[in-house]
């Protein structure tokens, strides 16, 4: 048997993909001119609607927000069973695990249609930045990644604009990334509107100098930057050295001028760590007083340059009124104050939060916990930054919040700011927005975190209620479904998660699949979490064919999720356990670098 190709684009090796199956697809009519199709098993192809929905969407979205038709006459995009990578951007031919493509609304939980969604847009977005230009080399692969990256955001914020997905990044990618860039072992999201109609060597390779000569030609014709500087002067300082800076905002006694400082931020030095003052960065600087209080100019007024020891800031307001810097968190630093400027912030956020937009709202309470946990602040300042939230109604405060608490729980437990909580309610309302269920999941997952009473028998009572019918997808909310699978495991027995293995087995949901298997792990009995690494894992023992069904995916998930309940920095107490887990994996017949593997995550 032949088949016949059309003559393909001029494309990298690693962007060719063929798929021989006996799948079943559905087709869209968004776009004319490209022939966009979906592919899934046929049980599961009912569960592809979402994302025949949003992907051509987003692929119009793309063209038109480029400047740049996509190149090729088709797009097919293809759910497997089990698929290490996730997704793959193959042009023409994209491919996916099922948990993070296939949909069901009756069954997968808000934040699986949102993960979908970013996803999608992302693979799309690699259509452009990464095939029609590819890095020279992998050392330069953050360029398609971050691109990609970024870009997608605006293709979830075109297809669901409620979710607010231009603020969402702060708290999905800028305040994690803050995280992972803080430690000490271990960059900026501005783009000129020329930059959009640029595309340098397409259909051929590029290095990150041969975007910054483009940024720069856009930047100045549209009078962003000067004319004797360029985007790889400042951008060199981002991608060649380690972390981002804090800037130190010191007022002077009339409060009408500020001198502004940079040094590396670490949330922990050791004895051989270099001066955190040996990095200096390029930083765009923008701010807003208590008189303008206007958030939304994000193009730097000044720079402070890698070769300056600090900048002063001149006519500002008087002392008795707050400056905040970094507006919108559109530059990749955090920001301290002086004592004074700290409490006049904290001051309009108890008397009127909203003066101060959402986005700064989150980075406020972001840079103070972290700067008190760092020791750049008193922990008492950033505790009285978090009081307000009792009165915050918006997702973003409250995500950045919640995400804080972890480590102060004991101290939350005592605080009045308990009550806000309790405000949006356990019982879901599957017609409210995404936000608002968002905020909905935090309210309850901490209310059960804490150890209140109502929520965890709220959670077994539904649990429990769902294993007397267990063909009644509507009993547990899609949203909750998380917090109730979890506690209630936690909170009863074997009866509970042998419930739980029996759906995982029986689901033809991929998403649904992959929350029953993680809140197995919730589990207080040991030897019940032995069983949890024996059934998937291992493949025997009890059950054996339904256990065949476990993807390898899936069987990664639980050994991690199984490892990160040993206890961390104590060598021996991770050489034990391991010790523990490797019979079970010599009866699985896994592999003795799989194990040694294992023994050096848990050390």
């Amino acid at each position: 048997m032949w088949d016949r190709y059309e003559k393909s684009v001029p494309m990298s090796t690693y962007l060719v993909a063929f798929v021989v199956s006996d799948y079943v697809h559905i087709n869209s009519t968004e776009n004319d001119r490209v022939d966009f199709r979906v592919w899934a098993r046929q049980e599961t192809i009912d569960q592809a609607e979402y994302a025949n929905e949003i992907g051509p969407k987003i692929l119009r979205f793309f063209e038109d927000y480029f400047n740049l038709s996509y190149p090729l006459p088709k797009m097919d995009m293809i759910a497997l069973t089990d698929f290490s990578a996730g997704a793959m951007e193959n042009w023409g031919l994209i491919t996916y695990r099922e948990s993070i493509f296939l949909y069901d609304p009756q069954v997968s939980t808000p934040v699986d249609k949102a993960v979908i969604a970013s996803i999608v847009s992302h693979e799309l977005a690699h259509q452009w930045f990464g095939n029609l230009v590819t890095p020279k080399w992998w050392d330069d692969l953050w360029l398609n990644e971050g691109f990609a990256t970024y870009i997608s955001y605006l293709g979830v914020d075109h297809v669901e604009p409620t979710w607010k997905a231009m603020e969402e990044i702060v708290v999905e990618i800028v305040h994690r990334v803050f995280d992972l860039d803080s430690l000490e072992s271990l960059p900026q999201d501005q783009f000129p509107s020329q930059t959009r109609t640029r595309y340098p060597n397409t259909y051929n390779s590029s290095v990150q100098d041969d975007l910054w000569k483009h940024l720069t030609l856009a930047a100045h014709e549209d009078g962003i930057l000067p004319q004797e500087v360029t985007v790889k002067m400042i951008m060199d300082t981002w991608t060649l050295q380690m972390g981002y800076p804090v800037v130190k905002v010191t007022r002077s006694p009339d409060g009408t001028s500020a001198t502004l400082t940079q040094e590396r931020f670490l949330l922990e030095g050791s004895a051989n760590s270099s001066s955190t003052t040996d990095y200096k960065w390029w930083v765009p600087l923008t701010f807003t007083t208590q008189n303008e209080a206007n958030f939304s100019q994000t193009q730097a007024s000044l720079w402070m340059k890698d070769s300056e020891d600090h900048v002063t800031v001149s006519s500002l307001p008087p002392k008795d009124q707050w400056v905040i810097f970094n507006l919108q968190q559109a530059a990749y630093y955090r920001v301290n104050y002086d004592d004074h400027n700290w409490n006049l912030i904290i001051q309009q956020l108890k008397k009127d939060h909203q003066v101060i937009s959402p986005v700064n709202r989150g980075q406020i309470v972001d840079d103070a916990m972290n700067l008190a946990r760092a020791g750049h602040l008193r922990y008492k300042l950033a505790l009285d930054v978090l009081l307000y939230l009792r009165n915050e109604g918006e997702y973003l405060p409250w995500a950045t919040g919640a995400d804080k608490f972890v480590y102060i729980e004991s101290m939350f437990k005592r605080r009045s700011g308990f009550g806000a909580l309790k405000s949006v309610g356990f019982d879901n309302n599957i017609e409210d927005s995404f936000l608002e269920q968002q905020k909905r999941k935090i309210a309850v997952k901490w209310a059960c975190r804490l150890g209140h009473k109502d929520c965890l028998n709220k959670a077994l009572t539904l649990y429990r209620h769902w294993m007397s019918q267990p063909d009644n997808s509507s009993i547990i909310s899609p949203n909750l479904k998380p917090v109730v699978y979890c506690r209630a495991i936690a909170e009863g027995g074997e009866a509970e998660w042998d419930f739980a293995w029996d759906q995982y087995v029986t689901s033809s949901v991929a998403t649904e699949k992959k929350l029953l298997l993680r809140s197995m792990s919730c589990s207080k009995q040991t030897w019940i979490l032995s069983r949890y690494v024996v059934l998937p894992v291992c493949e025997r023992g009890w059950r054996v064919g339904e256990a065949g069904r476990v993807s390898g995916e899936d069987k990664g998930m639980v050994l991690h999720l199984w490892i990160a309940q040993w206890p961390r920095g104590a060598k021996t107490t991770a050489k034990s356990r391991t010790a523990e887990l490797k019979p079970i994996l010599a009866f699985c017949s896994w592999k003795e670098t799989t194990l040694d593997h294992l023994e050096s995550l848990a050390i």
